[in-house]
């Protein structure tokens, strides 16, 4: 049976009405997932590791994975670290530098090295504090994570 010109148009009608369909529900759906995000930002720690320097534990490199969440920047300003006791200890910032801004959506690595009276911290948690300012609101914010200190080899 031969095709008229009426069928050939059917088709097309309805293959461009689910395509715009496929588009609106695109659409929709981008709209209620900006709508679900914190309008300011909000630095995110994603995981902490301590690393051992010296063998009494005395001594210890301490990662933290960051992730900047919502629509604005942060200004990173500050860390710091806590043995398994809870004592502060001292820590230099080794990366980034303080006052580095993050875009969203950026995931950085922030590194310290930190020294205490040591112990037998092997798989013990260490907590760690960053400090950072949301450049949207101007409001200093602090986030808070723990993660294993790894064995000395």
């Amino acid at each position: 049976m031969p095709r008229g010109i009426g069928d050939i148009i059917a088709v097309l009608i309805i293959v461009s009405a689910t395509i715009a369909a496929v588009i609106f529900a695109t659409l929709v759906i981008t709209s209620f997932m900006r709508q679900s995000e914190p309008k300011s930002a909000i630095l995110g720690i994603q995981g902490v590791r301590a690393v051992p320097l010296a063998p009494d534990y005395s001594r210890l490199l301490v990662e933290v994975i960051t992730t900047v969440h919502g629509t604005g920047a942060v200004n990173f300003t500050g860390s710091r670290a806590y043995d398994p006791s809870g004592n502060q200890l001292t820590c230099t910032l080794n990366s980034p530098s303080a006052n580095t801004v993050f875009s969203p959506g950026q995931t950085v690595t922030i590194t310290m090295t930190c020294t205490g009276s040591g112990g037998q911290w092997a798989y013990r948690q260490v907590v760690v504090e960053i400090t950072y300012v949301d450049v949207g609101t101007r409001g200093q914010r602090t986030s808070r994570g723990s993660g294993a200190i790894f064995p000395y080899s």
